[in-house]
C-alpha cells in the first residue's frame, strides 16, 4: 500500500477573516492555495470549510468560535514536498508574521500523518490527530517536522 502525507492546521485566529486585522492573512489565501496547487508533490486540499463542519475542531479547541479558527488540511506525496512548500517558498513568510493572525498557544496548531492513497482525510479525523499530537505528543500516528516518522510500510 502507498501512503501520503496529510497535515491539518487548526489556530485561534485573532479575528474573523472578514475581520480588519485579518486582512494581511486573509489576502493571502487565494494566492498561497494556487501556490500548493501547482507545486510537485501536491495532491489535494480541503476546499472551502463551513463553521459547521468545524464542529470536531471546535470541540478540540475547547469552543472556540468556529468563525476565529483558521483551518485548512491537505495531502501531499512526501514530507519533503510538504517542507518545501512550507520552508523553502512564499509560503514561508506567513509563517514569519503569523503571530500577527493567530493567537498562541502552547498547543500544537498543526499534525502531520500518513494516509492510505486511495482516500482522503476528513476533518473529524485531524481533529482525532491534533488530540492526539497535543495529548501524547509526536508518535508515529500524529507528529510535526520537528519528529517525523516514516510512513507505515518504511517503519519497522
Amino acid at each position: 500500500m502507498k501512503y501520503y502525507l496529510s497535515q491539518a492546521n487548526a489556530a485561534q485566529m485573532r479575528g474573523s477573516l472578514s475581520s480588519p486585522i485579518m486582512e494581511g492573512m486573509a489576502s493571502q489565501i487565494q494566492r498561497i492555495n494556487a501556490l500548493a496547487e501547482s507545486n510537485e508533490g501536491f495532491i489535494w486540499r480541503i476546499p472551502s470549510v463551513t463553521n459547521d463542519q468545524l464542529n470536531p475542531i471546535v470541540d478540540d479547541l475547547h469552543g472556540i468560535a468556529a468563525e476565529r479558527i483558521f483551518f485548512n488540511m491537505s495531502v501531499w506525496e512526501s514530507s519533503e514536498a510538504l517542507r518545501q512548500f512550507t520552508f523553502e517558498s512564499i509560503h514561508r513568510s506567513l509563517l514569519h508574521r503569523k503571530q500577527e493572525w493567530v493567537v498562541p498557544s502552547e498547543d500544537n496548531s498543526y499534525v502531520l500523518w500518513w494516509v492510505e492513497s486511495n482516500r482522503l482525510p476528513s476533518i473529524t479525523e485531524a481533529a482525532e490527530k491534533l488530540s492526539s499530537i497535543r495529548s501524547d505528543g509526536a508518535t508515529k500516528v500524529a507528529f510535526d517536522f520537528k519528529a517525523p516518522h516514516p510512513p507505515p510500510n518504511d517503519q519497522t
